[in-house]
């Protein structure tokens, strides 16, 4: 197990960031569920104008990532930099304390909902901008966030960047097991699609593109 939260707050002065939980109320399939993240910020405490939420690989948790993200931290500051950047880091559903169970749908109604606690509780006033990485399955949960903020108008994600992405579950089954396609997609709980979530995120990028463009 990981040390507790005030162990760890302890152990990232070093990095010059500080943890702390996110409390957060999703709404799936019109139950209301309460979860925890995290939230690694800046030390000495200053205005973060700059999120980074993180999305692990299948069996990974939130408090996997401290590491990576103190790391990047420190290695700001070395460049100095006076760095506003936060990090959240959250549990799929049925993924360490967080209860529920994982789907395409729960990990992304979970997931908006922080998004949108996170932007009410640390605007202030101020713009902030959301960046999204994902690895892996976490790919996956990152790309369907980026289109869901964007098609409900919540906020538009600056930067996403995806680590060992995959196009679907089938496609997997297809490439590894030779198992067809439409057999795949009929048998599988979950699918994952990532072809179409991007494709959907492009059409989207374009479309903004057009508008800024008749605007200049």
């Amino acid at each position: 197990g990981y040390p507790s939260v005030a162990e760890l707050d302890q152990l990232l002065a070093g990095f010059l960031m500080s943890i702390q939980t996110f409390n957060y109320t999703s709404v799936e399939s019109r139950a209301k569920r309460q979860r925890t993240g995290f939230m690694l910020v800046p030390r000495p405490e200053r205005k973060v104008s700059k999120w980074w939420i993180f999305f692990g690989g299948n069996g990974m948790l939130a408090l996997d990532w401290v590491t990576f993200a103190s790391n990047l931290n420190k290695y700001g500051k070395q460049r100095g930099r006076l760095d506003t950047t936060g990090y959240l880091l959250l549990d799929y559903p049925g993924y360490g304390g967080s209860p529920g169970k994982i789907s395409p749908r729960s990990v992304l109604e979970s997931s908006v909902s922080a998004v949108q606690e996170l932007m009410k509780t640390t605007e202030n006033g101020t713009k902030i901008e959301i960046n999204l990485l994902g690895h892996s399955l976490g790919s996956a949960a990152a790309l369907q966030l980026a289109v869901a903020l964007h098609e409900r108008a919540i906020v538009n994600v600056t930067r996403l960047v995806l680590s060992a992405p995959f196009t679907s579950i089938p496609d997997i089954a297809n490439e590894i097991f030779g198992v067809p396609r439409n057999v795949a997609k009929g048998l599988l709980p979950h699918l994952w699609d990532n072809e179409h979530q991007m494709s959907r995120l492009v059409k989207h990028a374009n479309l903004m593109q057009q508008q800024q463009q008749q605007q200049q």
